[in-house]
């Protein structure tokens, strides 16, 4: 169970504003429907109660669910559900994950250091960095579940075995951790609304520094399936207009 209940809380009002239609951006945004979306909350509330022991390998390691298995879990998920996975995501993987360390290393390695400390500030980063690099929110969350875990894994990792209630071992999924994902895709949000506000999507691709893709093959797909989808917008504008003459 998370220590802290900043994280819960974070989790108990997206559910509040998701259920009553209050989020549709935030849905839009991460290509997600609300039923979808609810669940998601539920059951990641649900598991941040859970601790898997684990005595069988060489050292003892408890896993927090919620913390730890969940982000990396909904990770995988969405990016199996991608289409297309870009050059810009793994980039913006590694970006998190420095970030991260960064600030582990810098503040502490304490897992269960406050929560209001120099940390959170890497953990904005992270999402800005995700963000800026991906240019698009849902690729950008992608890299936030699946860099985190990783954070904690290292850190947990170089900090050493500790003391835990009865046993001595390492944690993976601290209340801390858990409080820092949730708010690292979060963040994503009000950042996302500034960018779209003052750069389109066609001016950041046009001034983007990193491809999407390695391979020209690849950037040809990529032109094909723009093109493709320009096409469908404008059947769709074209059935529209029938429709309204109608």
């Amino acid at each position: 169970m998370p220590r802290y209940p900043f994280g819960t809380i974070l989790l108990a009002l997206s559910f509040v504003f998701l259920f009553f239609d209050m989020a549709k951006s935030f849905l839009e945004r991460f290509q997600l429907t609300k039923a979808v979306a609810l669940v998601i909350i539920l059951l990641w509330w649900g598991a941040s109660y859970l601790e898997l022991p684990l005595q069988w390998v060489r050292w003892n390691v408890t896993i927090n669910v919620g913390a730890f298995l969940v982000p990396l879990f909904l990770g995988l998920f969405f990016l199996i559900r991608s289409e297309r996975t870009s050059l810009r995501l793994w980039v913006a993987i590694g970006a998190v994950i420095i970030s991260g360390i960064m600030g582990q290393q810098l503040v502490g390695m304490e897992q269960e250091h406050f929560f209001w400390d120099g940390r959170i500030l890497f953990v904005f980063l992270g999402a800005l960095a995700a963000l800026l690099i991906t240019t698009d929110a849902k690729n950008a969350l992608i890299a936030l579940l699946l860099g985190h875990p990783i954070i904690e894994a290292s850190t947990s990792l170089l900090a050493g075995p500790r003391s835990y209630f009865d046993s001595t071992g390492y944690l993976l999924g601290s209340a801390v951790a858990f409080d820092h994902v949730i708010l690292a895709a979060l963040f994503l949000w009000p950042l996302t609304v500034l960018m779209e506000r003052f750069v389109t999507y066609e001016e950041s691709e046009a001034n983007a520094w990193l491809p999407l893709y390695l391979s020209s093959d690849s950037e040809k797909e990529k032109q094909l399936m723009n093109e493709m989808d320009g096409q469908a917008n404008e059947e769709t504008l074209v059935e529209q207009e029938e429709y309204k003459s109608k």
